[in-house]
C-alpha cells in the first residue's frame, strides 16, 4: 500500500502548480514537517525559530537522539483579541509529520481555542501509513532536581537525578505510568526502567496523564534497609486544647513516605517523631530550643509528648529560606515527619515549606 499527497509544487508567490507524488519517509535521523494549516507557521526547534510556509516540507536534523520537541502554537480567542503561548509536543526521527490546525469552542461565551498538532504520517521503517504512535508526554520540572528511581515508590533506589538549569535539561519525556497516577515512567533515553513522582510540586506535564499506558517495573532495585538513628529527647510539646484539629495534610504525589514504620518504639505514653530531610538541600530542623542539622536523605528520631507539635524549618539555599508548621500527635504515636521546599506558585522567587 501507497500514500499519495497533492500539493502544491510551486515557489512561494508564483502561481499555483499542483503535483501528485507518493509520500515518502525522512531517514532515521531526520524529521519531515509539512504544513497543512493553510498559513504560514512558525515552530521553535532545538532553540531556533524556524517559519514554514504552507504546503511547505521541513526538515528537521536530529542526531543520536530518539526523541525530539518541537513548540508550536496554542492560542486562546476571545471575541477580538487572543493570546498564544508556545506549546511541546514530542516527535520521534524517521517520520513524516503534517501540521494541522485544530480549533474547538472555548468554555467562555465567544471564544475559541486553536492549537497547532504535529500528526504523524509515514514511517521511514517499511513507508507504511501510521495508525497510532505511542502515547508520550512532556513535562516541566519545578524543582532544582528530581529523582529518578528504579521503581514507581520511595522504596526503590534512585538511579540518576534530573538537573533543573546548568548543564541539565528542564524537561523529561515520560512514557508510562504505575495504576495510581502517583509515579511516572520516564523514557529509556533518560534511565531504562526510571521513575519520577507525577506531584505538581515537583513536575507540569504537557498532556493527559491517564493517556499514558500502565507500565511494568523493569529495574525494581530496592534501597537498602536503613539502621535505626539514634533516639534524642525533645522539650515536651505545648497539649492541644480540646476539639483543635492539626494542619498540613500533604499534598497529593509529592516525593515523600507517608506509610514507612520505624523500627524503634516511642517510651509509654510519649510519641516519637521520625524526621526526614526530603529535600535535596541541607536544612536545619527546630523544635525550640533545640536544633537539628540534617543533610539530603538523613533521618532522626525524635521523642515528644502528645499534642501540639510546632516546628520550623529553614537552609541556606539560595540565601535563605524557611518555613514552619504545626500539627497533633497522640500518645504512643510513631509520626513520619519529610521535610521539603517547593516553589510559591504566587511569587517566582520565593519557596515554601512542605512536610508529609
Amino acid at each position: 500500500m501507497a500514500f499519495y499527497e497533492v500539493f502544491n509544487a510551486a515557489a512561494e508567490g508564483l502561481p499555483i502548480r499542483l503535483k501528485l507524488e507518493e509520500a515518502g519517509a525522512p531517514p532515521q535521523d531526520k524529521i519531515w514537517l509539512q504544513n497543512r494549516t493553510g498559513q504560514r507557521e512558525t515552530i521553535v526547534f532545538n532553540g531556533q525559530t524556524i517559519e514554514i510556509p504552507p504546503s511547505s516540507v521541513q526538515e528537521l536534523d536530529v542526531q543520536n537522539s530518539e526523541v525530539a520537541t518541537i513548540y508550536r502554537r496554542s492560542c486562546i480567542s476571545l471575541d477580538a483579541q487572543t493570546v498564544c503561548e508556545w506549546a511541546p509536543q514530542v516527535v520521534q526521527p524517521g517520520i513524516y509529520y503534517v501540521l494541522d490546525a485544530i480549533s474547538q469552542v472555548g468554555g467562555l461565551p465567544n471564544s475559541q481555542l486553536t492549537s497547532v498538532e504535529a500528526e504523524p504520517l509515514v514511517a521511514s521503517s517499511d513507508g507504511a501509513l501510521l495508525v497510532e504512535s505511542t502515547p508520550e508526554i512532556v513535562c516541566q520540572l519545578q524543582v532544582p532536581v528530581v529523582n529518578v528511581r528504579s521503581g514507581p515508590g520511595l522504596e526503590y533506589v534512585i538511579v540518576t537525578k534530573l538537573v533543573n538549569g546548568g548543564e541539565g535539561a528542564d524537561t523529561v519525556l515520560v512514557s508510562g505510568r504505575d495504576e495510581s497516577g502517583l509515579w511516572l515512567e520516564v523514557n529509556k533515553s533518560v534511565a531504562a526502567g526510571g521513575w519520577i513522582t507525577s506531584g505538581s510540586d515537583l513536575v507540569r506535564c504537557d498532556g493527559n496523564l491517564t493517556n499514558l499506558p500502565v507500565a511494568e517495573i523493569t529495574d525494581g532495585r530496592l534501597e537498602p534497609t536503613p539502621v535505626p538513628a539514634p533516639v534524642v529527647e525533645a522539650p515536651p510539646a505545648e497539649v492541644a486544647p480540646d476539639g483543635s484539629e492539626g494542619e498540613g495534610q500533604a499534598e497529593a504525589g509529592a516525593e515523600a513516605e507517608s506509610t514507612a514504620a520505624p523500627s524503634v518504639e516511642p517510651p509509654p505514653g510519649q510519641s516519637l517523631l521520625v524526621v526526614t530531610n526530603a529535600f535535596e538541600q541541607p536544612v536545619r530542623f527546630t523544635l525550640s530550643p533545640d536544633e537539628y542539622d540534617l543533610q539530603p536523605g538523613e533521618t532522626i528520631y525524635v521523642v515528644v509528648n502528645p499534642g501540639r507539635v510546632q516546628f520550623s524549618v529553614s537552609s541556606p539555599w539560595r540565601g535563605g529560606i524557611s518555613g514552619n508548621a504545626e500539627f497533633l500527635i497522640e500518645g504512643n504515636q510513631t509520626f513520619p515527619l519529610f521535610l521539603y521546599f517547593v516553589p510559591d506558585p504566587n511569587d517566582s522567587g520565593k519557596w515554601e515549606m512542605k512536610y508529609q
